[in-house]
């Protein structure tokens, strides 16, 4: 996706697929992001291999990005934000943090982001 100043927008959608391994054993997920232009949000609609489906929302503002969405564990509903915060075009911070009221919000995890230049084959 790229952002434009001023009045112009321009969107491209983005699919993902992503493989991972975790205490629950190794999860496959393909994930698309875009633009809804009615709601004004970014989107995040995610799919794995565990059978759980993922639908978040997303905003910017200035360099921050901030993510939320709502998962149903055992019949409770959990709020998620995760929160992402540009740094420099190779460099970023983040937070993913859980609610079950939407106002006191607990620290899942943490971490900073920094892309390494790639070494040249000789």
């Amino acid at each position: 996706m790229k952002r434009a100043v001023g009045t112009t927008l321009i969107v491209l959608f983005c699919t993902c697929m992503l493989w991972g391994q975790g205490a629950m054993g190794n999860v496959k997920t393909v994930a698309g992001m875009g633009y809804d232009s009615k709601e004004k949000l970014y989107t995040y609609d995610e799919y794995n291999t565990m059978g759980v489906h993922q639908v978040s929302k997303g905003t910017v503002s200035g360099d921050t990005w901030t993510w939320t969405n709502d998962s149903d564990f055992g019949g409770k509903t959990i709020k998620g934000r995760f929160i992402l915060k540009e740094l420099s075009p190779k460099s970023y911070t983040f937070k993913y943090e859980i609610s079950d009221d939407g106002n006191a919000w607990t620290d899942v995890m943490e971490g900073k982001s920094t892309k390494v230049e790639e070494k040249s084959a000789k």
